[in-house]
Order: structure tokens, then sequence, then C-alpha cells
């Protein structure tokens, strides 16, 4: 890296072996992140997608949006998709293979806070904590284990983490 002086203001250039090593380092992660949606098994870390995005202008997704591809997204930010608010838990840039119904590492449902005395329905996706309702076939029920809701584990199947509110 070399130092140029303007007006009194330091001023950090690239050499070209600097250039050339930044480039390579993102069209490997670029090419990594190709071979990841193709279904080669590759850990995600986030400089691997920043080296993947770096000198991408790529617009960021605000808060209560509609999710698509190709949108950084911080973490804490809160999506909608088909009508479903989600919550991201890893920053990332979205891809049309990291649907938010199925990539629960990357995103979790949120579901709005029930008035006194009401309480939710059963859906998947959502983190459930110890104490929290949800209704499931007219019934019930109380969590007895945080978890992430998944399919087949409705409470009535999974008795270990639910129990009927009496």
């Amino acid at each position: 890296m070399t130092q140029n002086e303007t007006k009194g203001i330091k001023k950090m250039e690239l050499t070209a072996n600097e250039q050339g090593l930044a480039l390579r380092k993102q069209i490997e992660a670029q090419s990594m992140l190709v071979a990841y949606s193709l279904g080669v098994e590759i850990e995600l870390t986030p400089e691997l997608l920043e080296n993947a995005t770096a000198g991408v202008d790529i617009p960021i997704l605000k808060d209560k949006e509609d999710w698509r591809p190709g949108i950084r997204v911080e973490v804490g930010t809160k999506l909608k998709h088909y009508g479903i608010t989600y919550q991201v838990l890893q920053r990332h840039v979205t891809q049309a293979d990291w649907r938010p119904e199925k990539t629960p590492a990357l995103f979790k449902v949120v579901q709005g806070k029930p008035d006194d005395g009401e309480v939710l329905h059963w859906i998947v996706g959502e983190h459930v904590n110890v104490g929290d309702r949800r209704k499931y076939d007219g019934i019930v029920y109380i969590v007895v284990i945080a978890h992430q809701t998944q399919a087949g584990w409705q409470p009535p199947n999974v008795p270990a983490l639910w129990e009927v509110d009496e």
C-alpha cells in the first residue's frame, strides 16, 4: 500500500499486486458461493460473503420490506415473505434458494405479541421459549423446552416439548 498526501490528507492506494490479490479473493469467494448453491458442502463464513460482495453495490433491505433475492440483510432485520414476518439471524445477501421458510439458520418466524389472554396459533419455523402458549387443533399448549417449531413437531406429536395447558 502506498500513501499519497493531498492537501494534508493521507490517502491509501492499493498497489497493482494488492489489487490483483483483492480481485482474486473476490473471484474465489464468488466461485465458492456458486459451488455452495449447487450443493457442494462449504462453510459460509462472514469473511467469505464479504469477499464475494466486495466492490459490488448491493441494496440493503430495510425493516418490514418484502424478501427478495440479491439484497443485503443485517442481523435483527424483520422482513415479510408470503405474509409471514421473519427476523434475520445472520448477516448475508439473500439468494433465491435461501428462502426464509427453507433456511432456519438464517431466519426465524416472528409472531406479534399476543393481546392479554390471547393465545397465538402454532406455526412452523417459530422460535418458542419456555412458558410460551400456542393453540393447535383447538387445544392450548405450553412450551416446556425452548426450540424452533418444525413440521412434524406439532405439540401432540412431541410431548417432551409441550404440555397441555389445563
